[in-house]
């Protein structure tokens, strides 16, 4: 997650007085209100103080208190599946997309569930509209309702040291859009020697299975059938993700990482050619990497023509008990979802504005800094995160990446590879 400066205070106020102006607010409130925000990953907390302190200035009946952070999606899950049961739910929650559905699930078991459309409603045929695009949207949906906005969004992208590009006789500019144009690229990198990889693509390395679902989207494939009972590339895709990801540890001897801080060092370094993680990461890796070497970012290979990439990120969801906390709530949803908020995060951060209008405000700021227009790019490609049932996608990811490792070393042959990976995750979709 990234690490941002604190936001100056003549922008702070900049954004108070622009966001007001997204869509109209409801009924006054008769008396202070202070809300219970909770979100993950305490390292958010350089934007979303910010975005806080911003609000209160603009809402000054509203306080904001935020929670302990929880320290990832799946803990922050469990945290609200606590709270469901001693009725200590927050007010407003920042819910991973991957775990949306576990999160509905858990609270619609008590009725606590605070569906959005009624407030939807009440701002006006057009906000959706005005403000939203429909692939975006819908990962704040489940089964058709809407449980929450989506405040950032993020879609895997590709880093890339151009010296290193240059050095092994390629166009930065040029910069592959394939997998056979990459890994023909890393190959020239991991050519020139002194200790220097091409890439690093080491999809067990991280502690989700975003880097899979990505591949499998991307060549069009889908993660789960169709009543979702079981996985749905258990068929040629699945095999082609699989092959796919032994040829590029065998084509270009990548070194298989067991963590992603192996390869992330390595690139800060400056020994490594390119590798794939979440453009929320651009503004805190271009101050890592300083003056050391040209840092740029590139699209993800899109294989197929309906393929598509899992969005990581989370949608703001309000599980407030009464109307005037929830009342309080949805002018602090719109606030943080709105155009100049979002254009902050983005400018802040890399990741991708969800709101439409802050495609405008920052046109500038992409057309001047391109590392981090990429993650826009990609919006079209927007697909849901796919979450696995009753809230064991952490289970069956510990068992999943245990394949991945053992696939990119070459300890087992694709085919092999995916029937043990169908294997373990039906057996844990089953049970």
């Amino acid at each position: 997650m990234p690490i941002v400066s604190n936001l100056p205070k003549a922008a702070l106020i900049a954004i108070a007085l622009g966001c007001t102006s997204l869509g109209s607010p409801l009924s006054a409130m008769a008396e202070d209100v202070t809300l219970d925000v909770m979100y993950p990953w305490p390292e958010s907390k350089s934007f979303h103080e910010p975005l806080a302190q911003s609000f209160m200035a603009a809402n000054p009946d509203i306080k904001i208190k935020f929670r302990l952070s929880p320290p990832d999606y799946t803990e922050a899950t469990l945290a609200i599946a606590r709270g469901a049961l001693t009725g200590d739910l927050p007010d407003v929650y920042f819910s991973g997309y991957s775990e949306l559905n576990a999160m509905v699930e858990t609270l619609s078991k008590r009725k606590q569930t605070v569906p959005l459309t009624p407030f939807i409603e009440a701002e006006g045929s057009d906000w959706i509209s005005e403000n939203f695009g429909q692939a975006l949207l819908a990962l704040g949906q489940v089964d058709g309702t809407q449980y929450a906005i989506p405040f950032n969004a993020s879609t895997p992208i590709v880093y890339f040291n151009a010296d290193l590009v240059k050095q092994a006789g390629h166009d930065p500019d040029a910069f592959p859009k394939d997998w056979d144009g990459l890994i023909k690229l890393a190959q020239d990198i991991g050519a020139l020697g002194n200790g220097i990889s091409g890439m690093d693509f080491s999809v067990g390395a991280i502690e989700s299975d975003w880097d899979w679902q990505a591949t499998v989207l991307s060549l069009g494939g889908e993660m789960v059938s169709a009543d979702g009972r079981t996985v749905g590339f258990d068929n040629q895709i699945g095999l082609d993700a699989m092959k796919l990801l032994q040829r590029i540890a065998n084509d270009t001897k990548m070194n298989v990482a067991a963590k992603a801080s192996a390869y992330q060092q390595q690139f800060f370094a400056g020994k490594l050619g390119f590798f794939v993680t979440s453009p929320s990461s651009v503004a805190n890796f271009t101050k890592t990497v300083g003056g050391r070497f040209e840092m740029r970012t590139a699209t993800f290979p899109i294989a197929a023509k309906t393929g598509g990439l899992p969005t990581g990120g989370n949608a703001v969801a309000i599980t407030a008990k009464d109307q005037k906390h929830r009342d309080a709530a949805w002018k602090y949803v719109k606030f943080v979802t709105g155009p100049e908020s979002q254009a902050f995060v983005a400018r802040s951060t890399g990741y991708m504005p969800t709101n439409l209008k802050a495609g405008d405000t920052l046109k500038e700021f992409y057309a001047q800094n391109s590392t981090y227009a990429t993650a826009f790019k990609q919006v079209g490609f927007a697909r849901p995160w796919y979450s696995y049932p009753r809230g064991n996608s952490k289970e069956i990811w510990a068992a999943q990446r245990q394949v991945f490792d053992q696939l990119q070393r070459g300890s087992i042959t694709p085919e092999d590879g995916l029937k043990r990976l169908v294997d373990a995750t039906n057996s844990l979709l089953q049970n």
